[in-house]
């Protein structure tokens, strides 16, 4: 459980490089890096062509797109408040097993933790490949959960993230490898810089007057 059972009690500070991990590690930073790459290519597709379905999928793609960034912030706000807010507990796996699909396989895995008594299960799943798996979750007999005392249903596992949380002698969350966090923010500023320069480009196509 890597001594997450020194962790500091709530409310607690947690770095930059967490914060910005919890906020754009997961899907943030790459859902803009696409979007960034085929914003223009579609609506130049979409422009030249004479099918009306073709523009309203478009549109159905911004739509998407807008919905999950939306989705992926709110998650990650969630998660920072969970990190400062929450007590660590020692989960264990009760289930776990392999979701097969025609185009890649899902490992799914079932934890179980007690708070005051009362047993919470939470579930995790992570599509199988060559850089994200759960063979580390697995190796482990027991791992931490953050959860709120109040509301003990509102968890996040802690090994879920790309970037190892690891404690400090002081019992201060760290990341093993903070440049991750700055790298995934410094992609999405350049995404966001080129979502932006990409618009104008459309508008003065769309109006060039």
């Amino acid at each position: 459980m890597e001594n997450f059972q020194y962790l500091k009690p709530p409310p607690r500070k947690i770095p930059l490089s967490i914060k910005l991990q919890l906020l754009l590690g997961k899907s943030a930073s790459f859902l803009l890096f696409t979007f960034a790459v085929f914003l223009v290519p579609m609506y130049l597709f979409a422009i030249g062509s004479e099918e009306i379905f073709v523009k309203l999928g478009l549109w159905l793609f911004y739509v998407i797109f807008s919905a999950a960034m939306v989705y992926g912030i709110y998650r990650g706000v969630k998660d920072i408040a969970l990190f400062q807010n929450g007590i660590c507990v020692a989960s264990t796996i009760v289930e776990k097993y392999t979701v097969h699909d025609d185009e890649y396989s899902t490992r799914v895995l079932i934890l179980q933790y007690k708070v005051n008594g009362k047993k919470y299960s939470y579930k995790y799943s992570q599509p199988i490949s060559l850089t994200q798996n759960t063979k580390r979750l697995e190796d482990d007999i027991e791992e931490p959960i953050l959860c709120l005392q109040e509301s003990p249903e509102k968890a996040v596992l802690v090994d879920s993230y790309q970037a190892r949380i690891v404690l400090d002698e002081e019992g201060n969350m760290r990341m093993n490898k903070p440049l991750l966090g700055y790298f995934q923010v410094i992609l999405s500023v350049i995404s966001l810089a080129a979502i932006v320069v990409e618009v104008y480009y459309m508008f003065k196509i769309y109006n060039p007057q």
